[in-house]
């Protein structure tokens, strides 16, 4: 989600940002020892409470166990209003692309992508010739982006756990996939309606 969101910000403002996992993670209540967690959680979790820099939390040589990752709990205070500092500067949305359910649409996939890097669900991991498949039967166990396709249709994709990235077959059968927006909060951080109009009203060319 957070490299959907990072691919989605550098095409559309020219930024580049690493955001913070564990940040996420831990306020989203993701728990590895009960599955993990939901795409739609971890999005909501991000549009309502924001990010802060990989830097600020990172993932590095002093995070041994699954619970230092997911640690600090309760979150610092100064990292919370660093996200929230976030918030005040964009707006995060995120939908699915198709309702729950209902069988992939490889077209509607193709045309979303001309605008968003995909969230979607895999089976993680078997390959036929160096291509990625799903085995008949087999259930998603793992959210990865999608961010195009090859000559040959074959879907493309960066998995940020072991930070490669992966072809899969043509007709893979996605069962969940997500579409994601991210507007800029024109309004000076700290500024209230008023600031605003009257800098909208009263703009000055040098």
């Amino acid at each position: 989600t957070l490299h959907a969101l990072a691919a989605l910000m550098n095409r559309k403002f020219g930024d580049v940002h690493d955001f913070s996992e564990r940040f996420l993670g831990i306020l989203a209540e993701t728990d590895p020892k009960d599955g993990g967690n939901s795409p739609h959680r971890v999005a909501e979790a991000l549009r309502h409470s924001g990010v802060i820099p990989e830097k600020d939390l990172p993932f590095d040589s002093t995070v041994a166990t699954v619970e230092q990752y997911y640690s600090p709990k309760p979150m610092v205070k100064g990292h919370l209003r660093s996200a929230k500092e976030w918030l005040s500067q964009y707006a995060f949305g995120h939908e699915w692309l198709y309702p729950v359910g209902v069988n992939m649409d490889a077209s509607l996939m193709k045309e979303a992508l001309k605008r968003s890097p995909l969230g979607v669900s895999v089976y993680a991991w078997e390959s036929q010739n160096g291509v990625y498949v799903k085995p008949q039967g087999a259930s998603d166990n793992h959210w990865v982006m999608c961010y195009g396709w090859d000559e040959q249709g074959r879907w493309k994709i960066f998995d940020s756990y072991d930070q490669t990235r992966k072809i899969l077959a043509e007709d893979y059968e996605f069962s969940f996939v997500k579409r994601y927006s991210i507007e800029a909060n024109k309004r000076p951080i700290g500024g209230n309606w008023f600031t605003d109009l009257f800098m909208r009203l009263f703009s000055f060319r040098s």
